[in-house]
């Protein structure tokens, strides 16, 4: 008899264990799921700054103002285009890493070219100068 309840106490731990490691294994592949949603999710919203962005260029470079204060709000406003494009390119990057897809998933899924949005790395014999 003791020995039955020890067994049946010790299937009953064993029992728990496994539904403790189930659940840590359910939170964990939700964390993952999660971090993989926020990252696309931070990639498409420095998309749509970037398009805000181009979006008021576009406003300034057609305004009736003088041609130097337009020109300097639109030397001001290339600048927030440009760190755009970097960031966007960083969050692509994000998603790739993260995921581990295929540059063309990527550029696909944001709808933008994939050559532009993950330029190759400059290698040193194409720095080199040609004499």
């Amino acid at each position: 008899m003791y020995l039955d309840s020890q067994q049946r106490l010790a299937d009953h731990r064993q029992m728990i264990d496994h539904q403790t490691v189930r659940q840590q294994r359910r939170t964990n592949a939700t964390e993952q799921l999660m971090r993989k949603v926020a990252c696309r999710q931070k990639a498409f919203d420095s998309l749509d700054r970037l398009d805000a962005a181009l979006a008021a260029l576009s406003e300034v470079a057609a305004t009736s103002d003088d041609p130097l204060t337009r020109a300097e709000r639109v030397i001001d406003l290339a600048g927030h285009v440009s760190a755009g494009i970097e960031q966007l390119r960083r969050d692509a990057a994000d998603v790739r890493n993260l995921e581990h897809i295929k540059p063309a998933e990527i550029a696909e899924m944001l709808d933008v070219p994939r050559a532009r949005l993950f330029r190759r790395a400059v290698s040193a014999s194409d720095t080199s100068s040609v004499e």
